[in-house]
């Protein structure tokens, strides 16, 4: 799991990072399908945690940690995705969803914690709609030789982000 430092600093940061590109997945999870069930081992992990002036959500799974929060200054939301740290710079990230939808991201910036990859801006409604109607998901990347394929559940999803809106 990435264990990362104060929620209320790693917001802060969130929006300072760069922005990644927002693509159709081309790669690592083509051939690859979510087996039936593999959503009772992940349980429901979305938090809200809340700063001093806005709210987050916040997913964490082993290799995996996905926040949705508003950008800087604003009310609209980004999603953004953290990977190890070991992945580096310009790192692509597959995900894909149970019901078969796919995308590809890039990490743009990276720390000694994490990498990160933000979806563009104008991709994030889409995101959080299909984040909404789906219940688990993949993301995969690759770490020297091997690929991490980190599950995430999206049970509790829509609750968490109502918190924040």
């Amino acid at each position: 799991m990435i264990n990362l430092v104060n929620a209320k600093s790693r917001f802060s940061r969130t929006a300072s990072l760069g922005l990644a590109g927002f693509c159709l997945a081309a790669g690592l999870l083509a051939a690859a399908s979510l087996p039936a069930g593999s959503a009772q081992a992940a349980t429901e992990r979305w938090t809200v945690v809340c700063g001093e002036t806005a709210c987050l959500a916040d997913y964490q799974a082993p290799g995996l940690q996905i926040l949705i929060a508003p950008e800087r200054g604003t009310r609209r939301l980004r999603a953004i995705f953290r990977i190890s740290h070991q992945a580096g710079a310009n790192a692509p990230i597959a995900v894909q969803l149970d019901s078969g939808w796919k995308t590809s991201l890039m990490t743009s910036a990276c720390n000694h914690l994490f990498c990160q990859a933000a979806v563009k801006l104008e991709a994030t409604d889409e995101v959080l709609q299909r984040f909404r109607h789906d219940l688990e998901g993949v993301a995969a990347y690759r770490v020297n030789d091997g690929t991490v394929v980190a599950r995430f559940s999206l049970k509790g999803f829509t609750h968490a982000l109502s918190q924040i809106q």
